[in-house]
């Protein structure tokens, strides 16, 4: 479900089943349908060559007046809340929950089901382990606290 004044580049793929696989008792792997939706709010822009996968059990969502950079991966689950800004580059496994207003530089990695709060900001390259408090900046590999990182 895509809301007006939506910019979605050319080359992006919205809705596709991402890789939501469980194993059995016999240690058999088995792809586990995706039965959510991908809502996008008002005024989003999602640059080219994205990859925005359906929720599993629920809903994959983007807040209103969210940017998405060109080759970003978006996985099931994912909720981003309104006017973040997730640049190029940038993977974001399952369940992760993104804020209001948060700022994600180039090529960050975030792992599954972190959460990072409002108006936090994570710096260029880094991989997100942990989740982030409100109002933290985190960089590097692993991100950790960096308190001097001024807002981008």
């Amino acid at each position: 479900h895509i809301m007006k004044k939506c910019f979605i580049q050319c080359n992006s793929s919205i809705g596709v089943i991402g890789l939501g696989y469980h194993f059995n008792l016999k240690r058999e792997r088995l792809l586990f349908p995706h039965l959510g939706r991908v809502l996008i709010g008002t005024d989003v822009v999602i640059g080219s060559n994205c990859v925005i996968v359906k929720g599993q059990l629920d809903d994959t969502t983007i807040g209103n007046s969210t940017r998405i950079g060109n080759l970003v991966n978006v996985g099931h689950n994912v909720q981003i809340g309104e006017h973040c800004a997730i640049s190029s580059g940038t993977c974001i496994a399952g369940g992760v929950r993104i804020g209001y207003s948060v700022n994600v530089a180039m090529g960050v990695k975030i792992n599954a089901k972190i959460f990072l709060d409002d108006h936090s900001q994570v710096g260029l390259g880094s991989v997100v382990t942990k989740s982030v408090q409100a109002n933290q900046s985190v960089f590097g590999n692993p991100a950790k606290r960096l308190r001097t990182m001024k807002k981008f």
